[in-house]
């Protein structure tokens, strides 16, 4: 059994208005999330931990993590959701491909995610966690949550953290 902490980085400055670049750092808030987050998972040993190759992802990684290295993953990136279910199927077949090869790699071990709210939520639909309705009204807050496991074929949602119902 593989075991999933997938993440949402900390606030960013695009969060909150104050730059217009998709690659955002943290603003001090997201920092004070991350090392929170940090404290939250001191008890627990990660084997591996990935990111998306966005700064705000990677410097929330490296916060939480501290010491063990950080793997940047492009196909973590932040995406739109759109009404193309061709578009959402693809990027969740290869998230979900993703996640297959890193279960084989570190079976029985400990994987931390640092990735953004659009992938997360794409996972909680796919999982079966959120119909295709809600998946537009749900979404984690910075440095909100889930743990997945995995057994063999089998992803399962244990616990979400942080999940909040967006204003529409």
């Amino acid at each position: 059994m593989t075991t999933f902490y997938i993440v949402r980085h900390g606030e960013s400055k695009a969060n909150i208005g104050i730059s217009d670049s998709n690659d955002s750092d943290l603003t001090d808030l997201g920092i004070e999330q991350s090392k929170k987050l940090s404290f939250e998972f001191v008890n627990i040993h990660f084997d591996a931990v990935f990111s998306s190759n966005l700064i705000r992802a990677k410097r929330t990684a490296e916060l939480v993590t501290k010491s063990l290295s950080v793997k940047t993953i492009p196909i973590l990136s932040e995406v739109e959701i759109t009404n193309s279910s061709k578009v959402n199927k693809k990027t969740i077949l290869t998230i979900m491909s993703f996640l297959r090869e890193v279960s084989l790699k570190y079976s029985n071990k400990m994987v931390l995610i640092i990735s953004h709210s659009v992938i997360m939520s794409l996972l909680l639909f796919n999982l079966k966690y959120t119909t295709r309705e809600e998946i537009y009204l749900k979404g984690f807050i910075n440095t909100g949550y889930m743990i997945i496991e995995n057994i063999g074929n089998e992803f399962k949602i244990i616990k979400t953290e942080g999940l909040k119902i967006r204003k529409v």
